[in-house]
């Protein structure tokens, strides 16, 4: 969380201003400097690759820095609900978001969801990479872990249909199918993705 530098109140940022890379106070409406990253997603239903693409990034040295939401807490990190979970992990990223470099997400979040949440404004700007592969391959990844049940195969099948929806009807996000791509081929993709808007 971000505070006030003037009045010294504890009174948290509320209103982003990312264009003029200020916040302002909720107290007294001081603008105050602030730092706004790149915020990259890359979300998708389970078995789509996002832990994969985590890892692979993870090998390589980067120009950004790369937070995998699993290693954030088990289920929904001893939140009550998944909402408050992932606006748990805005305000972690946006923490690490203090240090001036770029950020990876990788987690299943859809981007509406993403976007509620108040500490996502402290970004600028976000994109989302929806990882989507074909029925089967899916299907096949998540019956090679041991955790997985049929109502779960059903659910994660569920999310890709929507996600892709979603996707489809942004121009901040990105739809990969890797269901024919090995893990290295995946990792690339998704580094090739980020430094591509990096560069912009």
């Amino acid at each position: 969380m971000n505070y006030c530098k003037t009045c010294n109140t504890g009174t948290p940022h509320r209103v982003a201003v990312p264009e003029r890379s200020a916040a302002v106070c909720n107290e007294g409406g001081t603008e105050n400097e602030i730092t706004y990253v790149p915020l990259f997603v890359i979300t998708g239903g389970g078995g789509c690759g996002k832990s994969t693409a985590a890892i692979e990034l993870l090998r390589k040295s980067n120009p950004y820095f790369v937070i995998d939401a699993e290693y954030l807490g088990h289920g929904k990190g001893g939140f009550d609900t998944w909402e408050e979970y992932w606006n748990g992990v805005a305000i972690v990223c946006r923490t690490f978001g203090r240090n001036r470099l770029p950020l990876v997400l990788a987690g299943w979040i859809p981007p509406g969801l993403w976007e509620g949440f108040h500490s996502s404004q402290f970004f600028s700007p976000t994109y989302f990479l929806v990882l989507v592969s074909d029925p089967e391959t899916q299907r096949r990844r998540l019956e090679a872990r041991a955790v997985t049940t049929p109502d779960k195969f059903e659910f994660a099948l569920g999310a890709t249909v929507t996600m892709t929806a979603e996707a489809e009807e942004r121009e901040n996000a990105t739809i990969l199918d890797t269901s024919g791509m090995t893990p290295k081929q995946l990792g690339a993709a998704a580094d090739r993705w980020i430094l591509e808007r990096l560069a912009e």
